[in-house]
């Protein structure tokens, strides 16, 4: 009796919430690292990120460059007129130096700027979006440690509580107080515990490995903010609809159509042959007289009137707005369900901490007198302490549910706080 009663403390000591557990079980002697530090590493080392900026840099100088004026062409033209037959002003050498003009029509210059502006906003919002996938990794990633480390300590209390009761039950088994078949059946259990025990080790192992390579480095030795994962608000902080209109996804694909618009434009424009205009002078050799010349060019659209780029480009901004409602309709999809789902995870939570959890303790106290008074097995007792171990592994999922529907909530509601630069 006298060894029960030691396992029955130390089952309710074992049964205290993960939110008290978790207090200590951070390393004194790590740095803690928090979430919030956690996704800036991850920004400040993600390489998609370099190359968004790079891509940004390069629509820059696709602005400077659509604002050029076609160059001037410089001719030097030389003609040696020579026969056999005397006519006067034959076999005399003329040299014509001129220059030459495109003139650009339709405003294609005007349009080529509008579509890089459009590039380069596009890419600008573009980044915004890697810069949101790459927290809501790092986010994601976080709380994967911050649960394998919760489920360590609770599969370690379990492991202890069954080591205890599977030491009673073997030394009644001496007095034939239990069977042979409740020692194997305890021990088996705790052999399951303490497998449980290596598995979250080794989850522990590979969740901080994902983890700090997010930001370069390849030790998997990180300490994290317990408190984070067991905290939980209500969800309706949060909208419960999203207004997609300053959303970075929507903003991208606006910023999409804005450039197929430019394109639409400029195909437009180039349907619009543009003449050269040429000045120059004349020397006749010879005599040594000079003579201005002047001629203008341009091309005759018989055949290529540049239809065929006017309708695709056409076809690429109706595609565009097709793209912007589509995703519209995933984004808001997406959220109801991530919304609902952190609703249902936190009303989970709630049950659990404040009637479910304090049932079972109260189960587990009263077997534990029960037995003392004669009234139940230890197999009793045993089992509302499972009962117990049982809750506070339902409500660490929740917690893990709660936390990852809120982290994409964050992604979708990312908003794009510059100008719209003609977007619609």
């Amino acid at each position: 009796m006298s060894h029960l009663k030691a396992v029955c403390a130390a089952a309710l000591l074992c049964s205290l919430t993960i939110q008290a557990v978790a207090q200590d079980d951070t390393n004194p002697t790590e740095s803690v690292v928090t979430m919030d530090e956690a996704i800036e590493r991850a920004v400040r080392a993600a390489p998609t990120l370099e190359l968004h900026q790079e891509r940004v840099a390069a629509r820059r100088s696709t602005v400077i460059q659509a604002g050029f004026r076609p160059n001037p062409i410089l001719n030097l033209d030389s003609s040696d007129i020579t026969s056999a037959v005397p006519f006067s002003g034959l076999g005399q050498t003329e040299l014509t130096l001129s220059m030459s003009q495109q003139i650009e029509r339709g405003g294609k210059r005007e349009a080529r700027v509008e579509q890089a502006e459009a590039g380069l906003r596009l890419s600008q919002i573009s980044n915004q979006v890697a810069r949101s996938e790459v927290e809501l990794q790092a986010r994601l990633a976080y709380l994967d440690v911050s649960a394998a480390h919760l489920r360590l300590t609770n599969a370690r209390n379990r492991s202890e509580v069954l080591k205890a009761f599977a030491n009673v039950v073997e030394q009644q088994s001496r007095t034939a107080a239990a069977s042979r078949a409740t020692v194997g059946l305890v021990s088996a259990k705790y052999q399951e515990a303490q497998a449980d025990v290596e598995q979250a080790q080794i989850t522990i192992i590979r969740t901080s490995q994902f983890l700090t390579a997010l930001w370069g480095a390849d030790d998997g030795r990180v300490e994290v903010d317990l408190q984070a994962l067991l905290a939980a608000d209500s969800p309706y902080d949060y909208p419960a609809t999203l207004v997609t209109d300053q959303s970075l996804d929507v903003r991208e694909g606006r910023a999409e159509k804005a450039r197929a618009r430019a394109g639409l434009r400029l195909e437009r424009a180039r349907a619009k042959q543009d003449p050269s205009v040429r000045l120059g002078l004349r020397r006749i050799g010879g005599s040594g007289d000079m003579a201005a010349v002047a001629s203008v060019s341009i091309p005759l659209a018989f055949f290529d009137t540049n239809k065929g780029n006017i309708q695709r480009a056409a076809a690429e901004e109706r595609a565009a707005e097709w793209a912007i409602r589509d995703t519209q309709l995933h984004l808001k999809r997406r959220y109801a369900n991530a919304f609902s789902e952190m609703d249902a995870a936190y009303r989970d939570i709630v049950n659990l901490r404040e009637v479910i959890m304090p049932i079972a303790k109260t189960a587990l106290h009263e077997a534990q007198k029960g037995y003392e008074q004669g009234g139940f097995s230890y197999l009793e007792v045993l089992g509302a302490q499972q009962a117990l171990q049982d809750f506070e592994e339902r409500e660490l999922s929740s917690l893990v549910r709660y936390h990852q529907s809120e982290a994409i909530l964050i992604r979708l509601m990312a908003a794009d706080d510059a100008p719209s630069m003609g977007e619609e």
